[in-house]
């Protein structure tokens, strides 16, 4: 029989949380082994899961191009040692300021039944909660990531166009949005494997990228989906992201540069949330996607007054990315933190 002290761990100890809830692909994307592990991208660093409610960045800008001095030797002037402007630190604060919860109640009856073992309330509500709750926090993701974005290559923040079918009625892949998105990137100066999240028409691409050889022009479409990797979300839509073609739209960042910052409070301390008594409280891991896991409060309160127990998921969390200002003024990518936004085009 369940107790107060152990209630929490014994739901832990029994919850099978292996299935796929929702396709919350920036959510995914942000703590997949492809952005945490592609290591740290000055001066963002890797997550820390649950961990911390505020991350201090301490950066320094990179040097501009004038200041390098160049010449041939015998010919011009030596370099001069002693000159060149002050290093001096940069520092930006990132905070926890979102949170995400669900609650449902759960009549005395059933919870008696479930300490004696009898049924499987607590396990089926919890379940019943998580999959809005995932879509809750990316959606807030979402508008976290497009509210940060920095400029792209060409000094502005406009979407950048790019075909993704030729032939859309019959899901004819194009390359052109791979080698759009390739090509911003080379402008960047950034190397590796892109993070590409989007809605409906990436989960098309992405299907469509991998059926046969050849598009119409005998390229091998699927190469080129390769050379991303791809996350579709449900949430990015019209909603999210603007009427069409805005829908269509996907983020797009070099792994690394965008991390999610997020805490737990039953890891950290201990308040109740809410009216009613605490009972008990854990942290448990909920399935993202198909190989990640996400953390969250499991908190269980006793409301006296109306006889019930509530049963609570809480997640808190921000974005952390590199800073607007980690380029200085007269740099060639004065503005640019990464975060970029691609319109896919059909014909």
């Amino acid at each position: 029989m369940a107790t107060a002290s152990n209630f929490c761990q014994i739901v832990k100890a029994n919850l099978n949380l292996d299935a796929t809830y929702t396709q919350a692909g920036l959510l995914e994307s942000l703590i997949s082994g492809a952005n945490v592990q592609a290591g740290a991208f000055q001066p963002i660093e890797s997550r820390e899961n649950g961990k911390k409610k505020t991350q201090l960045v301490r950066y320094m800008s990179p040097v501009l191009a004038s200041s390098v001095e160049s010449g041939v030797l015998g010919t011009d002037a030596n370099p001069t040692f002693c000159d060149g402007d002050l290093a001096n630190y940069k520092e930006e604060q990132f905070e926890v300021n979102n949170f995400a919860h669900a609650s449902r109640t759960i009549s005395a009856y059933d919870m008696a039944s479930f300490c004696e073992g009898t049924n499987t309330v607590v396990m089926d509500v919890i379940k019943s909660m998580i999959r809005q709750l995932v879509k809750n926090v990316d959606t807030q993701l979402i508008g976290l990531y497009d509210a940060a974005r920095g400029n792209t290559s060409a000094g502005n923040t406009t979407p950048i166009s790019g075909l993704a079918f030729s032939d859309y009625a019959n899901l004819v892949a194009s390359p052109a949005i791979m080698d759009a998105i390739s090509t911003e990137m080379f402008k960047l100066d950034i190397t590796g494997r892109p993070i590409v999240v989007g809605g409906q028409i990436l989960d098309q691409y992405s299907r469509a990228a991998g059926l046969g050889c050849c598009n119409n022009f005998g390229q091998e479409v699927s190469s080129f989906a390769g050379n991303a990797a791809l996350f579709a979300d449900t949430s990015m839509n019209a909603a999210t992201l603007g009427a069409a073609p805005a829908n269509n739209d996907w983020f797009v960042y070099p792994a690394g540069t965008v991390q999610l910052l997020d805490w737990n409070l039953a890891d950290n301390s201990r308040v109740a949330m809410g009216s009613g008594d605490l009972v008990s409280s854990t942290v448990i891991e909920i399935p993202v996607g198909e190989q990640e896991n996400f953390s969250v409060d499991l908190d269980v309160t006793y409301d006296e007054c109306n006889k019930v127990w509530a049963i609570s998921l809480t997640k808190y969390f921000g974005l952390m990315n590199v800073p607007a200002d980690y380029f200085k003024v007269g740099d060639e990518y004065e503005g640019v933190n990464y975060m970029l936004r691609f319109r896919p085009t059909t014909v």
